[in-house]
């Protein structure tokens, strides 16, 4: 049988975006009203850390080193297991509407964001890259990674890879997959690669596999 889980039982807030486990198997639940983490019995709320607003929270990875980082509507946040990190446009996070998130193989994050195009995080910035570089749009909804260590990104006008996407090269390079390209239901929304490396691309207008 199922358990409802809401405000009442100590959810922040009833809309979740985002589930991720950490390394020490709690549960942290991204929200519109900010970040819940259940440890098996109560629930822990974060609303407003490190002097920022945590609202809108819309993605979370966990990096090979067990921190914890959420996109939201406001920027990105990150938790080392004691206390919360912000990052903003002078860590070069021009664009603050983080939509989705990826861990490549070798550890490498990526951000994509709602009209900023895509964020690699260097261990020390961040750094853009756009339609101008090659993206096939700047609206990037979902990321996912396959078996070979391309970055797949879901954007608003079809698919972008990036081939090699988990390497730290300088500059990505971007294969894109459109209209133009036999994508006849571009504007997707998810995406999947299966352990035989087939991709499943969830759109507004049905799956493609």
């Amino acid at each position: 049988s199922f358990i409802t889980y809401s405000a009442s039982s100590g959810l922040v807030d009833n809309v979740v975006n985002s589930i991720i486990e950490d390394t020490q198997g709690k549960i942290w639940f991204s929200t519109n009203g900010g970040i819940s983490v259940y440890d098996g019995n109560k629930f822990t709320n974060y609303s407003d850390q490190a002097g920022m607003k945590i609202s809108n929270v819309r993605t979370s990875l966990c990096d090979k080193k067990g921190n914890l980082w959420f996109g939201m509507m406001g920027g990105v946040i990150q938790f080392n297991g004691e206390k919360f990190i912000p990052y903003h446009a002078w860590h070069g996070l021009t664009q603050n509407k983080v939509f989705s998130s990826c861990v490549g193989d070798n550890g490498t994050l990526w951000f994509g964001t709602i009209g900023g195009g895509i964020f690699k995080w260097t261990g020390k910035e961040f750094v853009n890259f756009t339609k101008e570089d090659g993206l096939l749009d700047d609206k990037i909804w979902y990321m996912s990674s396959d078996k070979r260590g391309d970055i797949w990104l879901t954007t608003a006008a079809g698919l972008c890879r990036i081939v090699g996407g988990t390497t730290n090269m300088a500059k990505p390079r971007f294969q894109n997959y459109s209209i133009e390209q036999g994508l006849d239901v571009p504007g997707g929304w998810c995406s999947l690669t299966d352990r035989s490396g087939n991709l499943y691309y969830g759109s507004k207008g049905g799956l493609l596999v």
